[in-house]
């Protein structure tokens, strides 16, 4: 229970083991490859490594006051990657076969920067003199940067999705539904929260974000993989979560007592823009969740459009919170 809570309060072990079980994950499914019982999917393998060190980059990277490299770049860069890992899993070849050579070269650079900041501190160690400073490379909470993910995911898929519809390029559902499954699990582990659920963190979150960590993985990882019962679980959970998140809207606004300090001005726009923006979410997610179960419930174009006003309203969600939070703040 130790060693759970240890990785479960650390920013840097929590992807890290993440990354552990991806890693473990397609070293089950290289072995099964070998024995000729299931086709890997290599794209897969590279698009989710690309994620998961990007958000290891956006989260854990510390530096020197005085180095090149800034906070905002390093985000930046990290929404870069994440983005090229999308796009490498979501569409077979699309990059080929550069992600390899970006993977390769992004491991090279995450190196030299970890073994970069060890000199540093054993310098430090030798001589008290002198001053570091520890930078987070974006400022924002691993939680809220896993909530972005989201709200990217969907926009990415949507966008990918056009030329998808068009007939110009492939696309593996295994390999969507997979990625999704896999932030569902690194979520849980970071924060006890899957979008609009609240988990009591315990070793039963912990096991549980460690079978979807693992199950993702392997659903990304196995070509022509059966989904069913993946799109069916997916549907299912974010229908339930929007229906959740209505109920919780409507319970709020109808027992809460009236504040002592009513919002006036821009902190009154702020509130009614940010339950617009909740009950907006709320809708997208069970129209989502019924596109998953009901096949061809929206054509093609219809999906598209729905998938990037979601995430447009996840990031514009996040940034009316952002907002509310410095009001209160003050």
């Amino acid at each position: 229970m130790k060693v759970t809570g240890e990785i479960c309060n650390s920013n840097g072990l929590t992807l890290i083991y993440a990354a552990s079980l991806i890693l473990f994950t397609f070293s089950v499914v290289l072995f099964q490859n070998g024995l000729k019982t299931v086709m890997i999917y290599l794209d897969g393998f590279y698009g989710l490594l690309l994620i998961i060190g990007a958000l290891i980059l956006q989260t854990n990277i510390h530096i020197k006051e005085k180095g090149n490299l800034r906070s905002s770049y390093t985000f930046i860069v990290g929404l870069f990657l994440i983005i090229i890992g999308y796009a490498t899993c979501f569409i077979p070849g699309i990059f080929e076969p550069y992600p390899q050579i970006i993977l390769i070269g992004f491991i090279c650079f995450i190196a030299i920067i970890f073994i970069r900041h060890i000199l540093i501190h054993k310098r430090e160690e030798k001589n008290q003199f002198g001053y570091v400073q520890q930078i987070s490379d974006s400022g924002l909470s691993l939680d809220t940067i896993m909530e972005m993910q989201y709200g990217l995911y969907m926009l990415a898929l949507g966008f990918f999705l056009i030329p998808v519809n068009l007939g110009f390029l492939p696309y593996s559902m295994h390999a969507i539904l997979g990625v999704l499954v896999v932030l569902f699990g690194i979520q849980l582990l970071v924060s006890g929260r899957i979008m609009t659920y609240t988990f009591k963190r315990s070793i039963i979150s912990f096991f549980s974000a460690t079978v979807l960590i693992m199950a993702g993985s392997y659903s990304v990882a196995v070509q022509n993989m059966n989904i069913s019962f993946l799109g069916l679980f997916i549907g299912i959970f974010i229908i339930s979560g929007g229906l959740y998140l209505f109920y919780y809207l409507f319970r709020t606004l109808i027992t809460t007592k009236q504040p002592t300090t009513k919002p006036k001005g821009k902190h009154l726009q702020i509130v009614i823009i940010l339950l617009i923006l909740a009950f907006l979410t709320a809708f997208l997610m069970i129209i989502f969740g019924l596109s998953l179960l009901i096949v061809n419930l929206l054509p093609g174009f219809y999906t598209v459009i729905l998938l990037i006003s979601f995430g447009f309203s996840q990031f514009a969600l996040i940034y009316a919170q952002s907002l509310e939070k410095m009001y209160y703040e003050r």
